[in-house]
């Protein structure tokens, strides 16, 4: 099998067992099916991790604000440090990422 046959297998079979999973899941503690209840399931189960969720939330932040055009990127990295309690060196890190 080729490597991104594999990876296509690989994705199918993840999506496929987190779908049971989630029903199984629903039904078991009567949760409704909805976007936010699926995002609280997948972080309470660790399949997005605190990093993940941090550095998502502050790019996209980041990039919605720098669009608005109405600060610097440093007011903007600054502003982000103080509302996430995260250094500015460590966001300027995230943005060298992108």
């Amino acid at each position: 099998m080729k490597a991104d046959a594999k990876s296509k297998y690989l994705l199918d079979q993840f999506q496929t067992k987190l779908e049971e999973s989630w029903k199984k899941y629903q039904l078991t503690h009567g949760v409704p099916d909805n976007n936010a209840q699926f995002v609280t399931y997948l972080i309470d189960n660790n399949l997005i991790s605190s990093r993940t969720i941090r550095k998502y939330t502050i790019m996209h932040e980041y990039h919605a604000r720098m669009d608005e055009g109405k600060a610097s990127k440093t007011a903007i990295v600054n502003s982000l440090s103080a509302r996430y309690r995260i250094s500015e060196r460590s966001i300027w890190y995230l943005l060298s990422k992108d």
